[in-house]
């Protein structure tokens, strides 16, 4: 069996952005862990508990049995901490928190991450007790529909490159360790 290969804080983000579907109008998220002792992080995708309810629009809310199987164990049986939440917002809105972010999701983890697709990705992140906001990327597309090269772009500063991929030109974006 092949070991799992070391990934960095930023290569856990683009997965996470990679992940998000761009046909379902709902939140999307999941957990980064960070794996004891190490600079080695993981995005773990977790449903929302609210899908299929139109509350899904505007909350992310992890479904607890699959937050239980796929993060909190890994917790305990294998040296992994949760590091951060993720979660999108929905198109047309920026990554900033809702008040439902702050009062329910925020509270229970010192570093956030929230995506609007195609506009940004900032980090939320406490601080001597003040929420401290940092942004990580800012895509081209901020001001226009997401161009389909811009992904595969992110995605060519940090995998290999694979036979019949194009080649793109470098977007914008600024990663910055939270």
């Amino acid at each position: 069996m092949k070991a799992r290969s070391k990934n960095s804080l930023l290569r856990s983000l683009l997965n996470a952005i990679l992940s998000y579907d761009e046909t379902n109008p709902e939140e999307q998220g999941g957990f980064i862990l960070k794996k004891n002792n190490s600079e080695d992080f993981e995005f773990v995708p977790v449903k929302n508990f609210n899908t299929g309810d139109n509350i899904a629009l505007g909350l992310y809310t992890a479904d607890q049995t699959e937050f239980n199987n796929k993060v909190a164990l890994r917790t305990i049986d294998d040296d992994w901490e949760i590091y951060a939440s993720f979660h999108t917002h929905p198109r047309g809105m920026r990554a900033l928190p809702s008040s439902i972010d702050i009062r329910y999701l925020f509270k229970n983890f010192p570093v956030n991450y929230i995506y609007a697709h195609g506009k940004e990705l900032n980090c939320f992140e406490l601080k001597d007790g003040l929420w401290q906001i940092s942004n990580r990327m800012t895509f081209n597309a901020f001001n226009g529909p997401w161009p389909a090269t811009a992904l595969a772009d992110l995605t060519d500063q940090l995998f290999p490159k694979k036979e019949g991929r194009n080649s793109v030109t470098r977007s914008v974006w600024e990663p910055v360790e939270c």
